[in-house]
């Protein structure tokens, strides 16, 4: 309120004319009931006047007071700017910060707000998909484009999910999806089945509007490993109904034919008896995996032309169907099918074509070296085209580096086929025996006379056919002009001596064949070293002359034969010792039960030593006989003593049972006895004793008390 607004008021209020004169306390007071009277009649108008000033005094007090704080904020900042400005790169660094967390914030709120309306759009696309599926689907007129329905709904259900949508929305998106897979997926494997038609020895090809490469493309997007397993069965169905068929005969040939209807068909046509020969080859196919046999098996022995042959027709029939197949299949997309394939099949074919046909088309005369080599430009090109198609890997090599080390695989395929035959020869039925001297080109070696009692000497038929196997293995590599073949040569030597040792049984071996085996080691011990010699006068490769022996076989089969020794008199004593256990300690034998069980285990012994003297007889050398049988009788005689000789207290009854006892084993005196000899008891170094032992029971007290004073029983 100004001045002049002020001087109106007081004018009114103390009724005065003119306010240029301060007015006196007395006409003040008399003016006050006027003034009394006065307010009380205008308190109404006053308040009604005085109100709006009030809100105005108290809006300006509020901003006043709003005032004073944001000075006191100002104050505030100023105090930290002032802080900050002592250190302005914090301060900075502060501003940065702050402006930096305002921005995320905002981002973050903008991104959840893109979020949100792109789960709006997502579900609106959701169902439009959805109902193009179910239009294509129950048409069954576009089977590519509702599978990449199916691509799309995936995608969506991604990204609805991304953001966090609810759980129902989510479970009923993928149950829509769920229902979409189980109607295609049936409907796509009933189609592959229409579309491809793998027999055996036939694949037929029915376009069904839609191309092998769209329904792998259509499996691909249902689920990738669909794909693969597509894939997979295919592979393995060209393998077990085509691939294998072109290894087990090559009489046929690859015939494509290509429809009207846009069907094609391969078919293999074999030309001798060709219903007939397909028939069987069918039969074999069902009764095993090939690629788990040995492909070696099925390969009959052609001559070498005709091998070669086999190897390009192969290798030609293998390109036609593989290209075929590319052809219907080629490439998914990014995916190159027939890489897929290849994985899964091309390093066994290629496997399979090496043990197979190529290792057949490897000759055996080194004449014919040359006329292979042709096949390295073959084995080339094949690799190159099935590189290209991506059938094999890039650094796929193993048929050309087959073909180029054409003379490693020479000597390995002389060498594979003499193991052969020495396999045939160690695991055969024929277990006849006969003498050194009767064996085929041993007189070289026992024209010498210190070596005449060698050609006594019984051995297996196997152990013959062997030493001439060795014997002409070393005479073709001392004519070899080749120095690797003829090492090769002789490596095979030693391998067959190995295949001896590892093949040819040694365990559990009844007395005969024990004893034969031991003859065998026992003459290779001493042949072995003489075989090398002729190798080593012949040879024109002076430097491995050499360096070569055999040498070292004798130790190990020397070793052997003693083994063998003494496994079989372990075993005979053992035999011994079970049937001297019915003695039982040769206790009461004037009782008759117990003397009859004694002489019944005596005979027993008995029966077996002459037995076991009939059998090592006929294949050991006299020397050799005498001094193993000597063991054995020794054996038992010591058995017999140490049971007489621990009996306590012998009545004179007892010592009559126990002499006519121990005199029936004085019969082994006939196990020593050659043709037309005297017994020969040498070798039976404890007769003597035994005999003094037997003869001690019937001597009189006097006599046995002479004996022992004049030390006699130490004689």
């Amino acid at each position: 309120m100004n001045e002049k607004g002020l001087n109106i008021v007081l004018k009114e209020i103390f009724g005065l004319e003119d306010l240029t004169e301060s007015p006196s306390i007395s006409s003040i007071e008399s003016k006050i009931p006027k003034l009394t009277s006065k307010i009380s009649n205008s308190k109404a108008r006053f308040f009604d006047e005085i109100a709006p000033v009030v809100e105005d005094i108290e809006s300006s007090w509020d901003r006043t007071k709003k005032t004073h704080e944001k000075i006191s904020e100002i104050d505030a900042k100023i105090l930290e700017i002032e802080k900050k400005l002592e250190d302005p790169i914090d301060g900075i660094k502060a501003k940065v910060k702050n402006s930096a967390s305002s921005h995320l914030s905002l981002q973050e709120k903008l991104k959840e707000e893109g979020k949100s309306l792109q789960v709006l759009k997502d579900l609106q696309l959701f169902s439009i998909e959805v109902l193009q599926f179910d239009k294509k689907i129950n048409a069954e007129s576009d089977f590519l484009a509702a599978s990449r329905s199916f691509d799309r709904f995936n995608r969506l259900l991604s990204s609805i999910k991304s953001v966090g949508s609810k759980a129902k929305i989510i479970n009923e998106l993928e149950n829509a999806v769920c229902q979409r897979k189980l109607l295609l997926k049936p409907k796509l494997n009933s189609m592959w089945k229409k579309t491809f038609k793998i027999e055996p020895l036939s694949i037929h090809y029915e376009f069904q509007g839609i191309s092998g490469v769209d329904l792998l493309e259509c499996f691909e997007r249902l689920d990738s490993s669909n794909s693969e397993k597509k894939i997979s069965e295919f592979s393995l169905n060209l393998e077990k109904n085509i691939f294998e068929a072109i290894f087990i005969d090559f009489d046929y040939e690859v015939k494509i034919t290509e429809g009207k209807d846009s069907g094609s068909q391969l078919k293999l046509l074999f030309k001798n008896e060709s219903k007939v020969r397909a028939q069987q080859i069918r039969k074999d196919m069902k009764k095993t995996v090939f690629h788990k046999k040995n492909v070696k098996e099925n390969v009959k022995e052609i001559s070498n032309s005709k091998a070669i042959s086999n190897v390009e027709k192969t290798l030609e029939s293998i390109e036609r169907i593989v290209e075929f197949v590319k052809e219907k299949l080629g490439k998914n997309g990014e995916k190159n099918v027939m890489k897929e394939i290849g994985k899964l099949l091309g390093n066994r074919l290629v496997h399979q074509i090496i043990q197979g046909p190529l290792h057949s088309a490897v000759p055996e005369d080194p004449n014919q070296l040359e006329s292979f080599k042709q096949l390295l430009n073959s084995t080339v090109k094949f690799e190159e085209k099935m590189r290209k198609i991506g059938f094999i890997e890039e650094n796929d090599k193993q048929l050309s580096d087959f073909a180029s080390n054409i003379e490693l695989h020479f000597g390995s395929k002389k060498r594979d086929k003499l193991l052969e035959f020495g396999r045939i020869i160690l695991l055969g039925d024929d277990f006849s025996t006969m003498k050194v001297s009767e064996i085929p080109g041993m007189e070289f070696i026992l024209k010498e006379k210190e070596y005449e009692p060698v050609s006594n000497v019984i051995v297996s038929k196997k152990v013959s056919e062997m030493i001439q196997l060795i014997r002409k293995t070393l005479e073709e590599a001392s004519k070899e002009e080749n120095s690797s073949r003829s090492l090769e040569l002789y490596s095979t030597c030693r391998n067959l001596l190995d295949l001896f040792i590892a093949l040819v049984p040694r365990s559990n071996l009844v007395p005969s064949l024990g004893m034969v085996y031991a003859n065998d080691c026992n003459f290779l011990a001493f042949a072995v070293p003489f075989l090398i010699v002729p190798f080593k006068l012949r040879t024109i490769h002076k430097e491995l002359a050499e360096k070569v022996t055999l040498l070292d076989y004798s130790l190990t089969f020397r070793s052997l034969a003693d083994q063998q020794l003494m496994k079989q008199l372990k075993k005979q004593r053992e035999t011994m010792e079970e049937s001297l256990d019915g003695l039982n300690g040769l206790v009461d034998t004037h009782v008759q039960s117990s003397y009859e069980n004694a002489k019944k285990a005596i005979n027993k012994t008995l029966y077996q030593l002459q037995h076991l003297s009939k059998v090592w007889k006929e294949v050991l050398v006299s020397p050799l006989y005498f001094a193993l049988m000597g063991e054995i009788v020794d054996h038992v005689f010591d058995r017999v003593a140490r049971e007489v000789l621990s009996l306590n207290d012998i009545s004179e009854e007892e010592t009559h049972s126990l002499h006519r006892l121990l005199s029936m084993l004085f019969e082994v005196k006939s196990l020593f006895v050659l043709e037309g000899e005297e017994p020969d008891l040498r070798h039976c170094k404890k007769f003597v004793k035994f005999f003094k032992v037997t003869e001690l029971l019937e001597l009189p007290l006097n006599d046995i008390s002479y004996r022992l004073d004049k030390q006699l029983f130490i004689q």
